[in-house]
């Protein structure tokens, strides 16, 4: 493992490590103690730790590649790209790693509340995460590529900010559309009245299932798939933009 891997870890641990503490002690409550006031608790904190931390990713590597921070990595031998690279990277290796330290407490809950169907939804939801962070990093990469050409700083943020959202709202629409039937019902968030597991649009959870159903019912290779295709779509993006022009990158 590299030196600049190890430097880049170590700097931006202290979101990571504070958001999986609180998650294991909202996690440990909610095994030890039966009111869903808990269950509540520890889908808020889940939903709300990764906004908060895969804004804390973009700002990352928006930082560094459009605003010419992080004098360290300038300086060394790796071409801008690459190093944007090495941080969305650290990034998404965090937030992985959040997602698995979850996943531990929502599958003790599941054996908690009792249901076979464990293996086959915590296979889908392990791989419907890793293709959506794959599909969160190629279109981060591919919109900071974009507006790197904007010269004023609050122009090419809202840009981007724009970018993404309108990027990920069609991304969830057309999820919508293709997998939803006549007895679906469909929201944003994480929890639900109903067994239901989360599909993803982007990183943007979704529950898209049926009152009647199960927890198996609802897994959706659709969406696995249609990360994947944007994940490659935003990868081509960023190969290309970066590849093909000149860009500065001094500080802004």
């Amino acid at each position: 493992m590299s030196t600049v891997w190890l430097v880049e870890a170590r700097r931006h641990l202290g979101p990571f490590a504070a958001a999986i503490t609180v998650g294991g002690l909202l996690g440990a409550a909610r095994l030890l103690f039966t009111p869903v006031t808990f269950d509540v608790f520890f889908q808020l904190f889940s939903m709300l730790a990764w906004t908060v931390l895969a804004g804390y990713a973009f700002s990352v590597v928006y930082g560094y590649f459009f605003l010419g921070r992080d004098v360290f990595l300038h300086l060394g031998h790796r071409s801008p790209a690459r190093a944007t690279a090495l941080k969305m990277a650290v990034q998404i290796a965090y937030l992985f790693m959040l997602f698995c330290w979850l996943l531990v407490f929502n599958a003790l809950w599941m054996a908690h509340v009792g249901t076979d169907e464990m293996p086959v939804v915590l296979t889908y939801y392990v791989t419907a995460r890793v293709a959506s962070l794959a599909c969160f990093a190629a279109v981060v990469l591919a919109i900071i590529a974009v507006v790197k050409r904007i010269h004023g700083k609050t122009v090419a943020l809202i840009s981007a900010l724009v970018m993404y959202a309108v990027v990920t709202g069609g991304h969830a629409y057309l999820m919508w559309w293709m997998t939803h039937r006549g007895d679906t019902t469909w929201a944003l968030g994480i929890a639900s009245d109903f067994p239901v597991v989360n599909q993803y649009a982007n990183i943007l959870p979704m529950m898209i299932g049926s009152p009647t159903g199960t927890y198996a019912d609802s897994v959706s290779p659709t969406s696995i798939a249609l990360n994947v295709a944007v994940a490659v779509l935003g990868c081509g993006v960023w190969i290309a933009m970066t590849r093909r022009a000149r860009l500065n990158f001094y500080r802004r």
